[in-house]
């Protein structure tokens, strides 16, 4: 699953990137740093035929990861490499296609 989470009431989607990065990850990043892929819908990993919805971001950061808040840990897939984790579908079917990868 990609880091994230759900917006606050009046919360524009780059500030919850943002904040949840920093809850979840310890990563710290500024708006600028923020560049929208798009709105994307896959089914959700752990509730049968349940839809999630997503807003894609993506981010040049070079900082180091600390995994806190409800993230048990953390792992970098090489997209080039197979790939041996299971993956959330969102994650199999759409994050990974946009970086132009064929697993």
């Amino acid at each position: 699953m990609q880091p994230g989470g759900k917006m606050e009431a009046g919360e524009r989607p780059e500030r919850c990137l943002i904040r949840e990065l920093s809850e979840e990850l310890q990563i710290h990043i500024g708006e600028d740093d923020v560049h929208l892929i798009g709105n994307h819908c896959a089914l959700a990993a752990n509730e049968p035929n349940a839809l999630v919805e997503a807003t894609l971001f993506a981010i040049c950061c070079d900082q180091d990861i600390t995994v806190s808040a409800e993230i048990a840990e953390a792992k970098w897939v090489d997209p080039n490499a197979p790939i041996t984790v299971e993956l959330a579908p969102l994650t199999r079917h759409i994050v990974l296609p946009l970086t132009n990868v064929t697993n």
